[in-house]
């Protein structure tokens, strides 16, 4: 872990249980310190003690890959300028499985077409359900097949990013529902660049503590 890295913090249970984003301030041999997150207003306060959750993305094309850390909270929270922190032990790192990257709802526009080796097919638009590191939740008029590969560019806040994405699983919406007539197909990426994981997973996490805000007015 580096200064600066972005982080999501997880309490397991309590008060404060949830999920926040939050970035690493200091790192030292067997501890850090993050910036606490702020919760309806007051900063993140977990007992000396508890043990917690931190997840990182790390980009490196050998090394690289998104790291689940258990932590005990040693410091409760202190003072570094104007910044309060929260002070944690590391217990024990592992690599975590694309599956268990998390997802947001989004409603995103995603410019498609079929990946078809003997020509190439015509773009059409869809709308994602939610977003995550490893796939997303597309819209379709019509389903799609399982197994079904497409070229995705996806339209994030900021800039567009690409990948290739197969189709996993089906979800047919009821004719009488809400949302309209369509399908919804699980996609997950096979051919992505990790910096543009990267960014999915920052949008994912800044899309969180959005929710989070607006649920807790």
């Amino acid at each position: 872990m580096q200064v600066n890295d972005r982080v999501l913090l997880e309490v397991p249970e309590g008060p404060w249980a949830g999920q926040y984003s939050t970035r690493v301030e200091h790192v030292g041999e067997r501890r850090m310190a993050l910036l606490a997150p702020d919760v309806r207003g007051v900063p993140l306060i977990v007992p000396e003690g508890t043990e917690l959750f931190v997840t990182a993305l790390k980009v490196d094309p050998v090394r690289g890959g998104r790291f689940r850390a258990r932590v005990r909270a040693v410091g409760g929270l202190e003072r570094d300028q104007q910044a309060r922190l929260l002070v944690v032990e590391v217990l024990g790192w592992e690599r975590v499985q694309l599956r268990s990257f998390i997802r947001a709802p989004a409603l995103l526009k995603v410019r498609c077409r079929l990946v078809d080796p003997q020509k190439k097919a015509p773009w059409f638009t869809a709308e994602t359900r939610d977003v995550g590191g490893g796939g997303l939740l597309l819209w379709l008029p019509k389903p799609l097949d399982p197994g079904t590969r497409l070229e995705m560019v996806l339209e994030l806040p900021k800039r567009a990013v690409r990948a290739v994405g197969e189709v996993v699983r089906v979800v047919e919406q009821p004719a009488d529902s809400a949302a309209g007539s369509g399908a919804g197909v699980a996609v997950q990426f096979v051919d992505i660049a990790e910096s543009d994981r990267d960014r999915i997973i920052g949008f994912v996490l800044r899309r969180q503590a959005e929710i989070r805000r607006l649920q807790s007015q």
